[in-house]
């Protein structure tokens, strides 16, 4: 069955690469690099090619691709493209959108009408376009190259011959005045056969000219990576009141001052592991540390709650990380880190959740948790409400911490409704503020896409960032 969402977007993110982080080592201490993080700019050319891009760079970058519009479209999305990770390298292009003519009662694909249409940015526009785009680029710090705008072919409805050519010279003064080198994509499609075009007087290429393209596009997106330095991470085992934890470490291995940091449950055998690498080396590779301590099958009771406060004192107090952690709670972890962050709200910049439980009577009941609690049944289900998470959320709520979770609408394992559905309703009842994206068809499972939400990882890299050492004593 395909898989929809509700009220979120899925962004395409073919050929992702990954860290091995191996959490089952011996070792105190293992090390390792990011991939770089590649980001290409484009419209459905771009998204023709970028596949094939990324299927080439397996290995050796994440490559994560936005669609365009206007150059007006993109000065209002891209913000939001660019989101709150750093990008070592931006493949960017505007020019097909723009350069088109489209006309309301238009009967052809788009609305594209040469004749009668209107064009999508005049040529002067398009120039002061581009340059406000380009100077937000650069500061992201990537390499940018910039792509020519493809060949526009004989017979197309809503583009002008030649108008491909006007538009790209203006970019290429562009390029030349920010120093920004240049990916020619017109010079090598005029070359195409009519057998690469999807049809004829089409802009669109068949499934071997966007892999012809995408060759061009990811051979010079690796000669921008030969300059890139990748910053490295560090693990490090250690115990806490006897249990085991992890620490993942950013760059070379220091924590330093107040280094941002996200708190991962459940950490068991086997967790977290290769599902979360994707997630995991985006915060590393945005400074960020993460860390988890296996408490067992506690399902949040008071016990496995204060080798929790015994983690946090230990990191915080003598390890140097920020005194306000970025939570990640998976499933059962939600019993676990809700507990404690109800408890500890100042400690707390943000949570975020993979479908987590949070309340024990929908998981796992309270028959099965009562002896993690060291009480009957009746005596737990008596004083529920004292450490059931949806119960406790008061002192979250008046400390205003954001919270975002993602949940499938058929997990007949940690149901919606009684979880996530009604986390969300009492939380912004005592006026928190909570983001639930619901996953149509999706239920209890492994689907890439919990591990691969952008979303999700915008949310906790943007908290984090904003508790840096300056802003600590803020509240969000």
């Amino acid at each position: 069955m395909k898989t929809r969402t509700r009220s979120w977007t899925v962004l395409p993110l073919a050929g992702v690469g990954v860290i091995v982080l191996s959490l089952g080592t011996r070792a105190a201490v293992a090390r390792g690099v990011r991939l770089p993080r590649v980001l290409i700019i484009g419209d459905s050319i771009a998204s023709g090619y970028t596949p094939h891009v990324a299927a080439t760079l397996k290995g050796e970058a994440t490559v994560i691709y936005r669609g365009t519009g206007t150059t007006g479209h993109g000065l209002a999305a891209l913000e939001r493209w660019l989101g709150e990770g750093k990008w070592d390298v931006i493949h960017f292009n505007w020019g097909l959108h723009d350069l088109c003519y489209r006309h309301p009662k238009s009967k052809v694909y788009g609305k594209r009408d040469k004749v009668n249409g209107t064009i999508g940015t005049t040529l002067a526009q398009y120039e002061k376009n581009l340059d406000q785009l380009v100077v937000a680029l650069k500061k992201t710090g990537a390499k940018l190259i910039w792509a020519h705008t493809t060949v526009v072919p004989e017979g197309e409805a809503g583009r002008f011959v030649g108008d491909d050519l006007k538009y790209n010279r203006v970019a290429s003064g562009i390029m030349k005045k920010h120093g920004i080198a240049v990916n020619d994509l017109h010079a090598l499609t005029e070359g195409f056969g009519k057998d690469l075009f999807s049809k004829a007087g089409d802009v669109h290429y068949t499934a071997v000219g966007s892999r012809r393209i995408g060759d061009q596009v990811a051979a010079a997106i690796r000669t921008a990576l030969k300059g890139v330095r990748m910053p490295s991470f560090t693990k490090v085992l250690f115990t806490v009141q006897d249990r085991k934890a992890f620490l993942i470490l950013p760059e070379d291995g220091k924590s330093g001052k107040a280094t941002p940091w996200l708190w991962y449950a459940p950490t068991l055998p086997g967790l977290p592991g290769k599902h979360e690498k994707w997630m995991f080396e985006r915060f590393l590779g945005n400074g960020m540390a993460v860390a988890g301590v296996d408490v067992g099958e506690s399902y949040g009771s008071p016990k496995g709650r204060a080798v929790y406060s015994a983690l946090y004192k230990e990191l915080v107090d003598r390890r140097g990380l920020a005194r306000r952690a970025c939570l990640l709670a998976r499933s059962r972890g939600g019993l676990m880190l809700y507990n404690w962050a109800v408890e500890n709200p100042e400690k707390v910049a943000c949570v975020a959740g993979i479908y987590p439980v949070c309340n024990i009577a929908s998981y796992p009941g309270v028959k099965r948790a009562c002896k993690a609690y060291g009480m009957a049944e009746e005596q737990l289900a008596a004083k529920l409400a004292e450490h059931n998470p949806i119960d406790r959320l008061a002192r979250l709520a008046k400390a205003k911490v954001p919270i975002f979770h993602i949940h499938g609408d058929r997990d007949s394992v940690v149901p919606l409704d009684g979880n996530s559905g009604e986390l969300k309703k009492r939380y912004e009842k005592l006026g928190g503020r909570m983001t639930l994206e619901v996953v149509e068809g999706q239920g209890h499972n492994l689907w890439p896409g919990w591990f691969h939400s952008q979303t999700l990882v915008d949310f906790v890299i943007k908290h984090a960032l904003r508790n840096s050492p300056e802003k600590t004593n803020k509240t969000e």
